[in-house]
Order: C-alpha cells, then sequence, then structure tokens
C-alpha cells in the first residue's frame, strides 16, 4: 500500500525485511524470495537510487535464468527491469540492447499484444528518444499507444503512460504546441485515476510545467514547477532527481527573466539533490555548479 501510493522511502524497511525473511527461511532460489528482491530493487529505482537498485536487479536476472530459464516470462521481466535500472543512470546503449533482447523474447513467448510486450515496445521507445533518435522513436510510442488503446481501454495506466510518453517523444523534436495537449490528456488521467499524489501524476505534472515553458508561457509555468518540487519533495522526498529537475528548470527560467537571487538559489538547490543522488563528479551536478557560478 505505502509503494502503490508513492510513499517509497516508508515502504523500503519492509521490502528489505520481506527479503531478508524469504531468504533465510526459504532460500534465496524460491520465488517468494525473488519476488522479494524484485520488489526492493524497484523500491531503489523509484525513490532515484539507481546505482544501488542495479546489483539487486543483477542477482535477481542471474537466479531467473538459472532456476526458471532464459525465456521464462519472469526472466524476461528481469532482463526490461534491469534495462531500464540502466537507462536511469544514462547508459542508453547497454539499455538498448537489453531491451531488444526482452522484446524479442516477450514477442516470441507472451505475443505481439500482451501487456507486458507493449510495455517492452514502450520502454524500448523511450531508450531510443534519450539517445537523440526521437524520430524513430515515435512510431513505436504510436504503436504501443494505439495497441493499448485497444487492449487496455484509454484509462488504462498504461495507457496514459503511453500518453505522456508519445507527448515526451514530440515535445523532444520541437512540437511544443502538439504535444501540450497531449501532456494535459495524460495528466487529467493520471489524476483521476491514480490520484493527485502518485508518483506519475508529479511525473505529468512536471513534463507539463517544461512544454508550457518550452512555449515562452512563463507565468503559467512557474507555478507548476512550484507545484511539481513540493509535491516531489513530500511524496518521494528531498534527494528524488525530479526535485532536483524542477529545481533546476525552474532556476533557468527565473534567470531568463533577471530573478537571479531565485534562480542561484534553486541551482544550489539542485547541485545539492545531485550531489547526494548521482555524487559531486557527475555531469548533472557540474552543469548545475556552473549556472550558479555564473549568476
Amino acid at each position: 500500500m505505502l509503494y502503490a501510493n508513492g510513499m517509497h522511502n516508508r515502504a523500503e524497511p519492509f521490502y528489505r525485511r520481506a527479503f531478508e525473511i524469504a531468504r533465510r527461511d526459504l532460500g534465496p532460489d524460491h520465488s517468494d524470495a525473488l519476488s522479494s528482491l524484485n520488489n526492493l530493487a524497484n523500491c531503489f529505482d523509484a525513490q532515484g537510487r539507481h546505482a544501488d537498485a542495479e546489483s539487486f536487479h543483477r542477482d535477481a536476472l542471474d537466479i531467473k535464468r538459472r532456476v526458471l530459464g532464459p525465456d521464462h516470462p519472469d526472466t524476461l521481466g528481469s532482463i526490461n527491469n534491469l534495462a531500464a535500472c540502466i537507462q536511469a543512470q544514462g547508459r542508453h546503449r547497454e539499455a538498448e540492447t537489453l531491451y531488444r533482447q526482452a522484446l524479442e523474447g516477450m514477442h516470441r513467448v507472451l505475443g505481439p499484444e500482451h501487456p507486458d510486450t507493449l510495455s517492452g515496445v514502450n520502454n524500448l521507445a523511450s531508450c531510443i528518444s534519450e539517445r537523440g533518435r526521437c524520430n524513430l522513436a515515435e512510431p513505436l510510442y504510436r504503436e504501443a499507444l494505439q495497441a493499448r488503446q485497444r487492449v487496455l481501454g484509454p484509462d488504462h495506466p498504461d495507457t496514459l503512460i503511453s500518453v505522456n510518453s508519445l507527448a515526451n517523444c514530440i515535445d523532444s523534436l520541437g512540437r511544443h504546441v502538439e504535444a501540450e495537449p497531449l501532456y494535459r490528456q495524460a495528466l487529467g488521467g493520471k489524476k483521476r485515476v491514480l490520484g493527485p499524489d502518485h508518483p506519475r501524476t508529479l511525473n505529468a505534472l512536471y513534463d507539463l510545467a517544461l512544454c508550457v515553458d518550452n512555449q515562452g508561457r512563463l507565468d503559467e509555468a512557474e507555478p507548476l514547477y512550484r507545484q511539481a518540487i513540493e509535491s516531489g519533495q513530500r511524496m518521494l522526498g528531498p534527494d528524488h532527481t525530479i526535485v532536483g529537475d524542477a529545481m533546476y528548470n525552474l532556476g533557468h527560467m527565473l534567470a531568463s527573466r533577471g530573478r537571479t537571487q531565485e534562480a542561484k538559489t534553486l541551482f544550489l538547490d539542485a547541485r545539492g539533490v545531485y550531489e547526494r543522488t548521482y555524487g559531486p563528479e557527475h555531469e548533472e551536478t557540474l552543469n548545475v555548479a556552473m549556472r550558479a557560478a555564473q549568476l
């Protein structure tokens, strides 16, 4: 319940305890121990602690390959989870290889319209998009969205993810006006289906703020950024990457309007988030430190 409601830091000790008990009483290869291990890894990912999560994802995948076989749906799901974790750390080439491996197996084992296969299509598109190949990702996003609308319905959480993902892709191609109604559709659906305090709703809010900002409507973007910062700190904790990203982009927007002291404070706050999450030498940390020093 805590995890489902976005309270990942509070859920972590329960997942950790469940894993320790299952591993001790049932053995590391038992299905309950594997499920607990996977839950713990996903909990780390949800908090933005991807480096911590990666070792757990690799352990789960190694065990599933040995116990269940390389083509078991759970093994393919673990490949997909590991790819997502690696992608979140910026290692897109490595992640894309894993996504393609998982998707090929899902097509063969589960079929092209299975929900897990459609998630695989969307995830591969996301990775391709983040590598700057949005023109190649767009048809994959549209394929996943159309199939999810048909198979799952327009208000299913996975369908709403596809709406948001397609908006991200179109936005990245500079088609901000076309992307905005998709962001608003995703945000409205997530508020209605998941609730206003769900992490996916927060992601949609942040994406909308960035899209509005990119269109130069700064008076509209500022309260959206501030809402994303406040909600992110409350729901996900002060060191989640989306909090740092919203601080950075709001700071950039305020600097462009001459509000330099407010902008510098936000840049320094974002640097603190990135230092604690990525480390002091990470590209994101160094970039925001440089922006603060320029003011």
